[in-house]
């Protein structure tokens, strides 16, 4: 018989080895490295955007990220400018005249649904009102105003105008929200005057005592809210031309009447 050729020896096969993939060549070298440190870094808030261009060679560009706009704080608007009590004599369209500029419908529509409970056909000298804050525009530019006074609460500047009845400058409030002192109540002229000029013109003709304490004011600090537009008046010795609805008919009858208020 033929011999038999000898069979090799059964060899064990080899384990395979797991091979990393190759990085396409963009992200080879620089690039790979930059993606590798990437991917194992946790994101942050101080994150930096690093720009690499595959081809650019010379130094990397880091440019800090751009950090969210801080929110900056608002403070709330008051739903009303406080409440004072009606004087003798006096109208509610007189006293609204006085705080908005204007005793129109319009202006007492908003104090009537914040006094649901008063009849305004017939309010008496004593009774409480309550007027409610009514956000307006600024001082036109360049448009000033002479103040005589400044009180913190709504009652104590109308006791202000009450003690200058006699006096022949027509005054009124001044009602504004300002930052850090909340609600003011400035004792004006209620006249708005087109310029500086004009204003300081006007303070020759005042009386003594109001002009000794009087200042000009040409502007407010920023974020202050007005709720009094002087320019409704119409610089005369009167109501403003929208006051008084035929209407409304309130005057203090149980107290003899005080000369009306110019």
């Amino acid at each position: 018989m033929p011999a038999t050729a000898p069979q090799p020896a059964a060899v064990a096969a080899a384990p395979l080895r797991a091979v990393a993939p190759v990085a396409p060549a963009s992200t080879q070298g620089l690039g790979a490295a930059l993606t590798l440190a990437g991917a194992a870094l946790p994101p942050s808030a101080d994150d930096q955007v690093i720009v690499v261009d595959p081809e650019y060679t010379g130094e990397l560009q880091v440019t800090p990220a751009a950090a969210p706009a801080a929110a900056l704080p608002t403070a709330a608007l008051p739903l009303t400018l406080g409440e004072t009590a009606v004087r003798p004599g006096w109208a509610v369209t007189r006293q609204a005249a006085r705080i908005y500029g204007s005793g129109g419908k319009a202006i007492m529509a908003r104090v009537a649904k914040a006094n649901p409970g008063v009849d305004f056909n017939r309010v008496r000298a004593g009774e409480t009102i309550v007027f409610p804050a009514i956000p307006t525009d600024a001082l036109p530019e360049g448009a000033c105003l002479i103040r005589v006074a400044s009180a913190d609460t709504l009652d104590k500047g109308f006791a202000i105008i009450g003690r200058q009845r006699e006096s022949d400058p027509v005054l009124s409030l001044y009602c504004t929200q300002q930052p850090g002192l909340g609600l003011r109540f400035d004792v004006v002229l209620a006249h708005l005057f087109a310029s500086r000029a004009e204003a300081e013109a006007a303070l020759v003709g005042m009386p003594r005592e109001l002009a000794a304490r009087a200042v000009v004011v040409d502007g407010f600090p920023a974020g202050t809210v007005p709720f009094t537009d002087l320019a409704l008046w119409n610089g005369l010795r009167t109501l403003p031309k929208t006051a008084a609805p035929a209407a409304v008919k309130q005057v203090a009858a149980t107290e003899p009447a005080a000369q009306p208020l110019p």
